[in-house]
C-alpha cells in the first residue's frame, strides 16, 4: 500500500494546497498517521491554519491520541471561537 506521504515531495516550499489535498486524501483512506504528518507539515508553514488544525485534531482522535486531539481542538477554538 502506498503512503500518501510518498506522493508528496520533500520540498519545504511545497504549496499548502498540495499538502492539504494530500492530507485530505490520507484521511479519506484512513491513513491517519500520514494525515497527521501532512497537517503538521502544513502547520510548520502556517501555524494558524484552522483547517489543518481541525484535520490534525481528527487524525489524533482516530489514532487514539485523545490528549493531543483535545489540545489541538482548543487551539482551533482560540483562533476561531465560532468554529464548532
Amino acid at each position: 500500500m502506498q503512503s500518501a506521504l510518498t506522493s508528496v515531495s520533500k520540498d519545504p516550499s511545497e504549496s499548502l494546497e498540495t499538502l492539504a489535498r494530500a492530507a485530505i486524501t490520507a484521511a479519506l483512506t484512513n491513513k491517519w498517521l500520514d494525515a497527521a504528518k501532512l497537517n503538521e507539515k502544513i502547520l510548520t508553514q502556517d501555524n494558524a491554519n484552522v483547517e489543518a488544525l481541525n484535520r490534525l485534531a481528527r487524525a489524533h482522535l482516530c489514532l487514539g491520541q485523545l490528549q493531543k486531539a483535545e489540545k489541538t481542538y482548543k487551539k482551533v477554538i482560540e483562533l476561531d471561537p465560532y468554529n464548532n
